[in-house]
């Protein structure tokens, strides 16, 4: 709702864009221009931070949160979107996309229940006479959630992996060896074929995963011995959308050489809070000529993209500056350190929250 009154666009604002908002050759948000064209918009276009140096234009997509599109999140969308779908009580994550098996296997349950399979109502649409078989998605989408919960006994040699989705899959293949081939596979023939690959699936998977920690910790990145250790934390006012920032710098031996504080309005959520005093430490280092950082925060998603090197749509500029900011230092590295042991950098960061006082939108 328009906070002040606001009529037709002018004449000026039909062409206007997103620099118009912000003060001549710089990143910074021109209050009178948006109170003068967008008012209804104010809180909002100043809780979008930019980065602090005038970047190439990108295009983000905005339903996900790493602003990159995939195929499956369009979908999603145009599902969620079209106001005539039918509502489906079918649960598609867990008894499709979450079933421990092959991504093939899977990718054959959605076409099941889908009716993609070139069988009964889908071969009659295509003006091809065949028996129905499945001919109502509902009844096979009934299967799947029974099917879920039937647990493969000890024999089977199965643990996390469950044999329906390979029975199911190696039925389709003998059907269609019997039609296309004539050839037929006895139903014993079929489940031994199922528990076969069920088996060496798993056993791969489970070697899969037992390296995966070793290669994690091969990657991870150490402080370097002569870093300053960095320890940032914000504290963000969900109410009043305000946020305290504050730095603490520790030489070598553990001892405090600087620490420092910072208040910002219109700021929201709270990992953008994290990401600007985490800038706001690293500046802070800068000017004091500190060469080597190790920077320590308790904010594992920000430590992750910046380790990562991801991205993030609400991040995109604050991230843009930490990595430019710190392509200056000889070594820099980041690290996730629990709440207890940054509880020094909290207590400046709620001291500064206190303190700062948003000025009033216009009404």
């Amino acid at each position: 709702m328009p906070l002040c009154p606001f009529g037709p666009p002018t004449q000026y604002g039909l062409h206007l864009k997103v620099k118009d908002l912000l003060l001549p050759n710089t990143t910074v948000w021109n209050l009178d221009a948006i109170r003068k064209h967008v008012p209804h918009h104010e809180e909002d276009i100043l809780k979008i931070i930019l980065s602090s140096r005038p970047k190439a234009d990108k295009l983000r997509w905005l339903p996900l949160k790493a602003g990159g599109y995939t195929s499956k999140s369009g979908y999603l969308l145009g599902q969620t979107s079209n106001s005539l779908t039918k509502v489906d009580c079918f649960k598609w994550s867990t008894n499709v996309w979450r079933v421990c098996t092959s991504p093939k296997l899977r990718m054959f349950l959605w076409k099941a229940t889908r009716n993609a399979l070139p069988l009964g109502k889908a071969l009659a649409i295509r003006g091809v006479v065949a028996v129905a078989v499945f001919n109502r998605v509902e009844s096979l989408q009934n299967w799947l959630v029974l099917a879920s919960k039937m647990v493969a006994l000890p024999p089977v040699g199965l643990g996390f992996t469950p044999l329906y989705p390979w029975v199911l899959w190696f039925i389709w293949k003998a059907r269609n060896l019997f039609i296309f081939e004539d050839k037929s596979v006895s139903e014993e023939d079929t489940l031994l074929k199922a528990i076969k690959e069920a088996r060496s699936w798993q056993a791969a998977k489970l070697l899969q995963t037992q390296k995966k920690p070793s290669q994690k910790t091969k990657d991870r990145v150490e402080a370097h011995s002569e870093a300053i250790s960095c320890f940032s934390d914000a504290s963000w006012l969900a109410k009043s959308q305000v946020c305290g920032l504050g730095w603490i710098f520790r030489n070598p031996q553990n001892v405090v050489i600087h620490q420092g504080s910072s208040s910002r309005p219109f700021v929201a959520p709270a990992l953008v809070a994290e990401a600007l005093a985490l800038k706001a430490a690293i500046t802070s280092a800068l000017a004091l000529g500190v060469s080597r950082m190790a920077c320590y925060s308790d904010c594992q998603d920000l430590v992750c993209l910046l380790d990562a090197d991801g991205q993030a749509n609400e991040l995109d500029g604050i991230l843009e500056d930490i990595r430019e900011l710190c392509s200056v230092f000889l070594s820099c590295s980041f690290h996730h350190v629990s709440r207890l042991y940054n509880v020094e950098a909290d207590t400046l960061a709620k001291s500064a929250s206190l303190l700062c006082i948003p000025p009033p939108l216009r009404s």
